[in-house]
C-alpha cells in the first residue's frame, strides 16, 4: 500500500480497484479471504501404500537374489526381506511426519531401481520380434514402474505442509544416487541370480571379479572412464535438491527460457536430452544381442528414470505442471532417440559385434 501519498486513501482504493479488475479479467472470483481446507491422506490409503512399498521391495529382492524363483538365497536373505517389508508397511502408518517422509524416500529409491533391474531389461529380443519395438516396450515398462513410485510419493506427501513448501521431501540426493549406484554395481559385477546360477554362486562370482580387478593393471582409458563417471555422478548429486551446489550456465538459462515460452511446461535436460534417449538406445542394442555396448548407455539412461521421479518430489509445484513436464520429456526423449537411432544404425550400430554369451552375464 501507498502510505506516503498526499491522498493515501484514494490512491490505495484506486490501486485495489485495478487489482480487482485484473483478477476479474483473468476469470477469477473476488471474495473474502480464508484459509486452506484441511487436506491429508487417510490412514487407510497410507496403509495400502505401505503394502505397495513392501511388494516393490520384495519384487526388487527377487529380481536380484531370486528369492521367489530359483535363486535359493537362503533363510538369512528371506528373513531380511521379511523384516524390511514389515518396516515398509509400518512406515506410512507412523504417527510422526518423519515416518511418512522416510516412506516417500523408500519409494523414490525402490521403484526406479526395480524399473532398471527387472530380469528382462538387457536380454536379447525373442526371435522374430523387432529390436526397436521390444526396446520401446521395455522403455514404457520402465516408465510405468517408476510411475508407481511417483504415485506413492504424491499420495504420501499430499498434505498442506508439503504443498505450501513449509516442509519438503527429504533425501533428494540419495534418491538420485542410490538407484544409479545399485544398477551400476549389480550389472557390472553380475551380482544377481537367474536360471543359470543361484544367489550364492552370484556372490562368489562377484567376489572373484573384484579380486581379478585388484590384480590387473589399470589402463589409461579405464582411468579416464572412471574419472568421467565420477564427474557425472558428482554433477548429478550437486544439481539435485532445492539448493544445488552447481550453478546454471547462461546458455542453459536461455534454452530454458525458450522452452518455457514454447511448451506448456519445460522438460528437464537430463531426461529428454540424456536419460531417455540413452535408455532407449541401450534397450535397442541389448535386444539385438549387443549387450556389452548397451551397458554404458544403460547406466546413463538410469539418470532419466531417477530424474523422472524426482520431478514429482517437489510437491509445491502443481501436479498438472509436473505431469506436463514428465510427459513432454518422455515424448521429446523418444523423438531424440529415434532421430539418433536410424542414422547411427545405418552407419555404425549394425556393425557392432554381439556380446559373447557368458554365464556371468545377468
Amino acid at each position: 500500500l501507498f502510505l506516503d501519498e498526499p491522498e493515501a486513501l484514494a490512491k490505495n482504493v484506486q490501486y485495489v480497484q485495478k487489482i480487482v479488475l485484473g483478477l476479474k479479467r483473468g476469470g477469477l472470483a473476488i471474495g473474502a479471504a480464508h484459509g486452506y481446507p484441511p487436506l491429508h491422506t487417510s490412514w487407510r490409503v497410507r496403509g495400502l501404500i505401505g503394502l505397495g512399498l513392501a511388494a516393490g521391495w520384495l519384487l526388487l529382492l527377487d529380481a536380484v537374489t531370486g528369492l521367489f524363483s530359483s535363486g535359493r538365497p537362503g533363510p538369512l536373505v528371506g528373513a531380511l526381506g521379511a523384516v524390511v517389508a514389515v518396516g515398509l508397511v509400518a512406515l506410512p502408518l507412523a504417527p510422526s511426519l518423519m515416518g511418512i517422509k522416510l516412506a516417500a524416500l523408500a519409494s523414490a529409491c525402490l521403484f526406479p531401481s526395480l524399473a532398471l533391474l527387472r530380469k528382462d531389461a538387457l536380454r536379447p529380443a525373442p526371435p522374430g520380434q523387432s529390436p526397436l519395438i521390444v526396446a520401446m516396450m521395455r522403455f514404457a515398462a520402465a516408465c510405468v514402474i517408476t510411475a508407481i513410485g511417483i504415485a506413492f510419493i504424491v499420495g504420501l506427501l499430499a498434505d498442506q505442509p508439503f504443498l505450501l513448501k513449509i516442509d519438503t521431501f527429504i533425501g533428494i540426493k540419495p534418491a538420485k544416487l542410490i538407484p544409479v549406484l545399485a544398477v551400476a554395481v549389480i550389472y557390472s559385477l553380475a551380482l544377481r541370480a537367474d536360471g543359470r546360477r543361484t544367489w550364492k554362486q552370484a556372490l562368489v562370482g562377484a567376489k572373484d571379479r573384484i579380486l581379478r580387478l585388484g590384480t590387473q593393471p589399470i589402463l589409461l582409458w579405464q582411468l579416464a572412464v572412471a574419472i568421467l563417471a565420477f564427474a557425472v555422478l558428482a554433477v548429478l548429486v550437486m544439481r539435485a535438491g532445492n539448493d544445488p551446489g552447481v550453478g546454471v550456465s547462461g546458455v542453459e538459462l536461455k534454452i530454458r527460457g525458450l522452452l518455457d515460452r514454447l511448451l506448456p511446461a519445460r522438460p528437464r535436460f537430463q531426461e529428454f536430452l540424456v536419460g531417455h534417449p540413452a535408455l532407449i538406445l541401450s534397450f535397442v542394442l541389448a535386444a539385438r544381442g549387443q549387450r556389452t555396448w548397451a551397458f554404458p548407455l544403460f547406466l546413463v539412461g538410469a539418470i532419466g528414470q531417477v530424474s523422472l521421479l524426482n520431478t514429482f518430489c517437489h510437491l509445491h509445484t502443481p501436479l498438472p505442471t509436473s505431469l506436463w513436464r514428465a510427459g513432454i520429456g518422455i515424448g521429446i526423449g523418444i523423438v531424440v532417440a529415434l532421430t539418433l537411432y536410424f542414422p547411427l544404425d545405418r552407419l555404425f550400430l549394425r556393425r557392432l559385434p554381439p556380446a559373447a554369451a557368458s554365464p556371468d552375464v545377468p
